[in-house]
């Protein structure tokens, strides 16, 4: 069974945590992160609370972040977001696809 890792980014931080796929709904584990530091980009923050809870023994079947803002969801590009600088047409798919390593 893979795991899916959900991304909701929130005003003044942003949680991580993998769910199982099928009939069960809860969180196995949350991690959290603030948009706003001076630790390193939101981007690399993201990544940093995604790799904290990625599971060593479990496939990872997708990745999933709610953004918030307007974005295009086919292409995976974030338009505009009010409360994460430096995302202003930033290719949210992509480079989470590039710094995942393939893995989802």
């Amino acid at each position: 069974m893979g795991i899916i890792i959900a991304v909701d980014i929130w005003r003044k931080h942003r949680s991580v945590w993998p769910l199982f796929v099928g009939a069960a709904s809860k969180p196995i584990e949350v991690q959290r992160t603030p948009t706003r530091s001076s630790d390193g980009t939101p981007f690399e923050r993201m990544c940093a609370a995604i790799q904290a809870i990625w599971p060593k023994d479990e496939d990872v079947q997708t990745i999933a972040v709610a953004s918030p803002g307007p974005l295009d969801p086919q292409s995976g590009v974030v338009f505009s977001a009010p409360n994460i600088a430096g995302w202003d047409n930033f290719p949210l798919r992509s480079e989470l696809h590039k710094k995942s390593g393939s893995r989802s």
